[in-house]
């Protein structure tokens, strides 16, 4: 996630970033979830997802990145963010069990 530094319209993502979670090759058939961040400033902030779609039969990886806007509101910030942000794909084999470059999950 980055904050924005102004309007979230306007912002292009080019600030600092942090990393609110990483999660783990899984058996396809349930949505992630990181839960509840109760402690997030309250501010607007632009958020990359990162996935992964591992295609076993063909020896593949197809990757899907997107961004969303998303506003922290309330004392503590209270937001719901989906699942997983990476920076890089690895091979095949390193892929089930790969937990992303980056620093450490931010636990707050």
């Amino acid at each position: 996630m980055s904050k924005a530094p102004g309007a979230i319209e306007d912002y292009e993502g080019y600030g600092d970033r942090f990393k609110v979670g990483v999660s783990g090759a899984s058996d396809g058939m349930h949505w992630d979830s990181l839960g509840k961040r109760e402690t997030t400033p309250p501010e607007k902030y632009l958020i990359r997802v990162e996935h992964f779609n591992i295609l076993p039969y063909f020896n593949q990886t197809q990757q899907f990145i997107n961004c969303a806007q998303v506003e922290a509101t309330g004392p503590g910030g209270d937001i719901w963010i989906p699942r997983a942000l990476y920076n890089a794909a690895r091979l095949m084999d390193e892929l089930l069990n790969w937990q992303g470059p980056g620093p450490a999950v931010w636990s707050g």
